[in-house]
């Protein structure tokens, strides 16, 4: 069963995308089969909020993908349709893919935790080791599918290193939390 990563930034700008690329640079010396899939919106050459440029996410031949059908076009990588789902998101269905050939990669998935825990579903059935589950602070729930998260924070948050690190150690003790099935259960109903 391949394990999933979750991702996600304290706020705007917070390096989430540059903390996904170096794990993924690195699951990728090992020889890991890697699958990608987002709760948002990343891969873009910049910000659609801000303009300022963004990190791209480039892609391996063989990666697995789960994306709304639109960032196909949207990056360089040559993408194979798998499956089509019956998963709809702001920009289409969602597909799940292979890239056939390397390059940049568009990644916007679904949000709705059912939607996220049926798609990686899906990609672990194809094959891989480990996905990588692009998210955000804000929309926590459909986190919940992920084996462990990466939170990625900085002065883009918070300028007072002080008080950056005691929200940080915060962050810490709330992922520590015991989980019970029904706050499970509870927190990820849409």
């Amino acid at each position: 069963m391949a394990r999933i990563l979750g991702f996600c930034g304290t706020a705007k700008n917070t390096g989430k995308t540059t903390a996904m690329k170096a794990v993924l640079s690195g699951a990728y010396a090992t020889g890991a089969r890697l699958a990608l899939t987002s709760i948002g919106f990343d891969g873009e050459a910049a910000d659609h909020v801000t303009g300022l440029p963004k990190p791209r996410i480039y892609a391996e031949a063989g990666t697995l993908l789960a994306i709304a059908e639109a960032c196909m076009r949207g990056g360089s990588a040559g993408i194979e349709i798998l499956r089509q789902t019956a998963m709809e998101t702001a920009m289409g269905p969602v597909v799940i893919g292979r890239v056939s050939e390397p390059g940049q990669v568009l990644l916007a998935g679904p949000s709705k935790s059912s939607d996220v825990r049926q798609v990686c579903a899906l990609l672990d059935k194809e094959g891989c080791d480990l996905i990588l589950l692009d998210g955000a602070l804000g929309r926590i729930a459909p986190m919940t599918v992920a084996d462990g998260i990466i939170v990625s924070t900085g002065a883009a948050r918070q300028q007072d290193m002080e008080r950056l690190g005691r929200e940080s150690a915060g962050l810490g003790l709330i992922f520590r939390l015991p989980l019970s099935k029904s706050s499970l259960q509870e927190g990820i109903r849409e």
